[in-house]
């Protein structure tokens, strides 16, 4: 595992901007005193599209920065007094970047190539978006692996040596729930089913905190806290820091002075209550567990071991009603379930290596049907749910008319018969020449899934005189080439501004430094009889403190000019 610059084995995902582009865990305490310019959990939003009246609707807690632009969700924040808009991606490129660099750093040389991993239930638009986040950030993908597959990687490797098993994993984050049944059989890891929901996690329980504060803090004032995004802000801080101390603490307090004109939050939430404001969403997640057993025709009595991945899989009443469903089956906590995930990426990436190849293999799934609208805005299945990767299906269809000039043919994924359930993956139109002349023709569709999941669509007009092809299938999530390019390039820019910044602070250091030393010569009795002239010293020893405390905008310059004016001032005592 690499260590970073504060020790640490993990970095938090939040950016923060002002004059300085803060990632990681210094970026965490500027959730509240800098709520409007720090971004925090992008990846639930990566590839996704959203209608105007699903923003407004406040079903998907959107942050108070994030803004919406042609369907597509972007972050508002100021850096450097410029605005900028960055979309999700953009956000996980930075984070994948800060990984790079840390990853560099501890190892001593340039890193090219990952292993990155995502949630078993990102559908293809947030796979693909991963791809180009990591493009974006300089990295070349080997291989997108799922996170529940990591980890069974991980356990599999270290812990369960050459023993068959069956094992589940139970992955619960901060914004992605993921259950995942693996076979394990010495190297070789085979998912028989997986499930989820990539818009529940750990975030969830801490709004459905947020929203019970402030009803009762309405209650009690009259006074709406969502009216203020800075106190809203504040007020989600502390429900976070609550959710943590709930889960060592049989009750706990949250304390917020001056909340919202002039008046403090002050209350005491038992674990118990916690509990209650979010059984639907604990309970919800034992649903899909075994509604993922049942696929795979395997009773809890069937399954070896548990494996809890995610730090929401802490809370006490999760861990009861996993064990609960299991048999009171004691549950795998050998390993950090904060780190179980990128132990296994980092076997994985391991065995790449042709020196020390493990010999692992890999058989994961889809998580979601793949099909194309028909008549009646419904789903026809090429791909069905959980069908093993890398995958390929054709299927032909008839055009609908006689004598018709093109077909659309549009790509959906889900699991819903109605295709408004569904997620759509885009579109394209192919002429039909045969249609033309001669009346109906038959189109072959083919589907083709990679072993990262990541779906390619053709299609093509069978028995025509001219065969026809068409391959530019519209992802309408999909980055272009030159959209992936403008965020390279606006990449570029920000780590400009970092080095600026850096210079610039490095250039106050030195000064800071400089006038400790200046303040220590001229305090020994010894130059004071050599004849500097202390006026001037004195004064420009003020001028230097107010450039170190000011909080105006200054540029490296200011710093190096009056350290130099300093140094000649003090030319006889630093010669």
């Amino acid at each position: 595992m690499v260590i970073d610059e504060f020790g640490d084995r993990t970095t938090p995902s939040i950016i923060s901007f002002s004059e300085e582009r803060i990632i990681g865990k210094l970026a965490l305490e500027q959730i509240e005193t800098n709520p409007t310019n720090t971004i925090y959990n992008a990846k639930r939003f990566v590839g996704k599209r959203f209608t105007e009246s699903e923003f407004k609707s406040g079903i998907y807690n959107f942050p108070s920065n994030l803004v919406l632009k042609n369907s597509k969700p972007l972050y508002r924040v100021i850096h450097n007094e410029e605005v900028w808009l960055l979309n999700p991606e953009q956000v996980l490129s930075m984070i994948l970047e800060k990984l790079k660099n840390n990853a560099e750093d501890f190892l001593g040389g340039e890193i090219e190539y990952a292993v990155i991993t995502v949630p078993a239930y990102f559908n293809d638009s947030q796979r693909q978006a991963t791809v180009d986040a990591a493009e974006v950030a300089g990295l070349k993908p080997i291989k997108i692996l799922n996170e529940p597959t990591a980890a069974a990687i991980a356990y599999g490797i270290l812990e369960s040596k050459d023993i068959c098993k069956r094992i589940l994993v139970y992955d619960l984050g901060g914004g992605t729930f993921d259950i995942t049944v693996i076979q394990v059989k010495n190297n070789d890891f085979q998912v028989l089913a997986t499930g989820g929901d990539a818009n529940l996690g750990g975030e969830d329980f801490s709004n459905n905190l947020v929203n019970f504060f402030i009803e009762k803090f309405k209650s009690d004032h009259n006074l709406d806290v969502k009216t203020d995004a800075g106190s809203l802000n504040r007020l989600k801080n502390k429900c976070e820091m609550l959710k943590t101390h709930l889960s060592i603490k049989m009750s706990a307090n949250i304390e917020i002075p001056s909340l919202i004109n002039g008046l403090d939050m002050s209350y005491n939430l038992t674990r118990a209550k916690f509990e209650e404001i979010n059984m639907d969403l604990f309970e919800s997640t034992i649903e899909m567990v075994k509604d993922v057993l049942n696929r795979c025709k395997i009773t809890p009595s069937g399954i070896d071991n548990v494996l809890m991945v995610g730090g929401s899989t802490r809370i006490p009443y999760i861990k009861k009603i996993v064990s609960k469903l299991f048999n009171d089956k004691i549950l795998n906590k050998n390993i950090n379930p904060d780190e179980l995930v990128a132990i296994g990426a980092s076997i994985v990436a391991r065995s790449y290596d042709n020196d020390i190849n493990r010999g692992i293999s890999i058989k994961d799934v889809i998580p979601l049907s793949l099909g194309v609208n028909i008549k009646g805005d419904v789903m026809c299945v090429l791909l069905e749910k959980n069908t093993s990767v890398p995958c390929k299906a054709t299927r032909n269809f008839a055009t609908h008319l006689e004598c018709q000039s093109e077909v659309f043919i549009e790509v959906y994924q889900g699991v819903r018969v109605e295709n408004k359930h569904n997620h759509f993956l885009g579109e394209f139109a192919l002429s039909c020449e045969k249609s033309f002349s001669e009346g109906k023709s038959v189109i072959e569709v083919t589907f083709e899934v990679d072993i990262n999941g990541i779906l390619k669509v053709n299609a093509s007009e069978l028995g025509s005189k001219i065969p026809k092809t068409c391959e530019s299938f519209n992802y309408v999530n999909r980055f272009t080439k030159s959209e992936i390019s403008r965020m390279i390039e606006e990449g570029k820019k920000f780590a400009e501004l970092d080095l600026k910044y850096y210079k610039k602070i490095d250039a106050r250091n030195k000064l800071e430094k400089r006038l400790a030393i200046v303040r220590r010569k001229i305090s020994a009795e010894k130059y004071v009889t050599i004849g500097l002239d202390l006026t001037l010293i004195n004064s420009q020893i003020e001028l230097c403190e107010e450039l170190i405390n000011s909080t105006r905008k200054l540029e490296k310059k200011d710093f190096e000019d009056n350290r130099h004016k300093l140094d000649e001032l003090f030319i006889d005592i630093f010669k």
